[in-house]
């Protein structure tokens, strides 16, 4: 009876996420008079592309994929090197590292929208405004001490012995880094990086305030809502929202891998 209710009340919290979905990709296919009519019409012999092809035609639109891919990549990239790197010589330390951790989801806990004005005053002052590797920066700023507490976890649960062995076998600790720590600990890697690559991609206050021009696609899609691009109807709306959730869903299947492969191996490791 137990697990019947646990299984019952995760299918309810899949419907309320998933009901939403299913209703944009289906907007997205459908006539524009299907989706204003009362009672709302889905005709599946209605189907069609039509929203999709002018989505793709909108320049606007295609250049804020092309910048939000920019922005979430390259964050990604300086979370995980600059984590990795600070991560590293946490991973064996015990002392004081709960007051350290502490500390880093302190910062957490900060308002965004109280930051907003002192990084646009900052990067106003450095003529960086409206530049996406400033933006990235920003970002990075913002997601690097939750990463690397992650990343520090992870790193801190791969035996110590395997480090020490690859020392002894000739390598400099650079080396045994690359070449033992990381591949075991792929898996956090991959999560913290898929963590990263979302919270970038779907940043918005940020990305409205300090972009002109090189807005990203949260930004665009906003216009897109307030009737800015002319000539986009209710099915290139829902076509251009499923377009923009793509490539996270690209990125998180690229990496599910892993990071299934990393909790099996967890799974399978005989503690205590």
């Amino acid at each position: 009876m137990q697990a019947l209710s646990i299984y019952s009340l995760v299918g309810l919290i899949l419907l309320w996420v998933l009901i939403p979905i299913l209703y944009i990709v289906l907007a997205s296919l459908q006539p524009e008079i299907n989706l204003i009519s009362i009672p709302l019409k889905i005709g599946f012999d209605d189907f069609g592309i039509g929203g999709y092809k002018d989505a793709f035609a909108n320049d606007r639109l295609m250049d804020g994929l092309k910048n939000s891919a920019i922005v979430a990549g390259l964050a990604t990239l300086i979370v995980l090197v600059v984590g990795l790197s600070a991560a590293y010589p946490l991973m064996r330390r015990t002392g004081r590292i709960r007051w350290w951790a502490i500390g880093m989801l302190a910062t957490q806990t900060v308002p965004v929208i109280t930051l907003v004005i002192p990084v646009f005053i900052v990067l106003r002052n450095l003529n960086l405004l409206d530049q996406l590797g400033a933006l990235s920066l920003v970002y990075a700023a913002f997601l690097l001490p939750i990463s690397i507490l992650i990343l520090r976890n992870f790193l801190a649960d791969v035996p110590e012995s395997l480090e020490r062995a690859a020392l002894i076998d000739g390598c400099t600790r650079f080396q045994a880094f690359r070449r033992v720590i990381m591949p075991i600990a792929a898996p956090g890697i991959a999560a913290v990086a898929i963590f990263v690559f979302i919270n970038s991609w779907n940043e918005f206050l940020f990305a409205l305030v300090l972009t002109g021009s090189n807005q990203t696609i949260t930004v665009r899609l906003a216009e897109l809502q307030g009737s800015v691009f002319e000539g986009l109807d209710i099915p290139a709306l829902a076509a251009a929202t499923v377009i923009a959730v793509i490539p996270v869903l690209f990125v998180v299947i690229a990496l599910h891998r892993t990071i299934l492969s990393g909790i099996i191996a967890r799974g399978g490791t005989v503690r205590g």
